[in-house]
């Protein structure tokens, strides 16, 4: 395999390498989004050891291989939650579940390259450093959209707006959530 070419250091994982070897102990860990102990342990909230016992607790839980598109009932509702369960438009909306959100992504941008191969994919600037390198494996085409105006500390609604509102008609608009790993 001497002929691939290594992907580049993603920044925030490169942050996370550049942490684990520094020695200074004041310092502080601020690559990854995950809540850490004192110890520099994954912090896990009490919510998710509460819902890892009940999943462990259930005489009824599923350990078949899911479909390909997921777990039908977590899809549904999952959808519900980010739509709203009575939206006019669920009927219109196509999910499925999928391992990360690098894992969704390259599973998007393959739908796309697939079934909608003139489409430009249209991210926030500033983006995780996947975003890009996953488009172009996948050989979709994409181009920044505004999102944050650093002068301010801010949102950048307008500019968001305006470069959305510009994007050509078929075009997709990629809008990825603030998340806590790991609830997301």
């Amino acid at each position: 395999f001497a002929h691939v070419k290594a992907a580049p250091l993603d920044p925030i994982l490169g942050t996370n390498i550049l942490f684990n070897k520094d020695t200074d102990k004041r310092k502080i860990n601020l690559g990854i989004g995950a809540y850490r102990t004192d110890e520099g342990k994954p912090f896990v909230l009490n919510s998710v050891k509460k819902a890892e016992k009940l999943a462990l607790m259930d005489p009824n839980r599923n350990m078949e291989y899911l479909p390909q598109n997921g777990l039908a009932k977590f899809v549904e509702l999952a959808r519900g939650l980010l739509f709203g369960a009575k939206n006019a438009a669920i009927p219109r909306i196509a999910s499925v579940q999928s391992l990360s959100g690098t894992g969704s992504l390259r599973l998007g941008m393959a739908f796309i390259q697939a079934f909608l191969p003139k489409a430009t994919v249209y991210y926030s600037s500033p983006t995780w450093g996947t975003h890009q390198s996953i488009l172009a494996h996948a050989r979709v085409p994409g181009k920044a959209y505004r999102y944050w105006d650093a002068k301010n500390r801010k949102l950048d609604l307008k500019g968001l707006l305006e470069d959305i509102s510009a994007a050509p008609a078929g075009s997709v608009i990629l809008l990825h959530a603030c998340a806590h790993n790991p609830t997301g």
